[in-house]
């Protein structure tokens, strides 16, 4: 299968510390990764390099067969790379339909949004989109009066409507209760069958319930990758990421 996202050499500093260093990771078409490691490994700034929030010192991101290094978050958006802040980023004046909508090809934009009407395809699309995140039965409420958890999967199914071709998943179960997350973790599988993911996490218990391959971080490069056993019998990942115990009493 061919790669869709590689990411060489990548390198980041800011006010002299280096938070990434010499990066390197691919990403097959199709696949779901999850990258794991302790505060400060780079992870969160490894996905800002990549949906052009910041740019790197050096290094070279491909993405599609096409050198995007630098490029902004509005042209990678356009290219196909969906992100997912660990805030959710919903218009909260705007009911949960409005919000799946203006995401949408050809809606990109509240103006859009007012000055299209969305087709019988497009709205029988909006609502899989609902019933896929869970939200259908509050499709005509204001996104404000959501609870955490629902603002979340709002956000991811705002990220689906846009159709990327990467979505970037940034601590997606960040302040969710264990049924939240457990929601979430079937949520993220369904989208798997049909979209390529890329999903920073901590939370072990979670990340055993989607990963089939992992990247573990630490200071900015990669130290282990593979399946769930072989991350956590890894001498590496039992002496730097958790010390001398092992990954599953993390």
């Amino acid at each position: 299968m061919a790669s869709i996202l590689q990411v060489q050499e990548l390198v980041c500093k800011v006010s002299g510390y280096t938070i990434l260093n010499g990066l390197n990771l691919t990403l097959e078409e199709g696949e779901m990764r999850v990258v794991l490691g302790p505060n400060g490994a780079g992870k969160t700034t490894m996905i800002d390099m990549i949906s052009g929030r910041y740019k790197p010192f050096s290094g070279k991101i491909i993405f599609g067969g096409k050198d995007i290094t630098g490029y902004p978050s509005h042209k990678t958006s356009g290219m196909g790379i969906g992100r997912k802040f660990q805030v959710p980023n919903i218009y909260v004046s705007l009911t949960v339909y409005e919000n799946v909508m203006i995401c949408s090809e050809g809606y990109r934009s509240v103006f859009g949004s007012l000055f299209h009407r969305p087709s019988a395809k497009d709205e029988q699309n909006f609502v899989e989109i609902l019933d896929l995140i869970g939200l259908a039965d509050k499709a005509q409420d204001e996104a404000g009066t959501l609870s955490h958890g629902e603002r979340q999967w709002l956000e991811i199914g705002m990220l689906v409507s846009s159709n990327p071709k990467l979505l970037l998943l940034d601590e997606p179960t960040t302040g969710m209760t264990v049924a939240g997350k457990a929601k979430t973790a079937e949520l993220i599988k369904k989208i798997a069958k049909k979209h390529t993911l890329l999903v920073v996490e901590h939370d072990m218990h979670f990340i055993r319930q989607i990963a089939s391959k992992i990247t573990v971080l630490h200071q900015g490069r990669v130290i282990a990758e593979g399946a769930m056993h072989e991350v956590e019998n890894d001498p590496k990942v039992k002496e730097i990421y958790l010390g001398k115990g092992a990954i599953s009493n993390a």
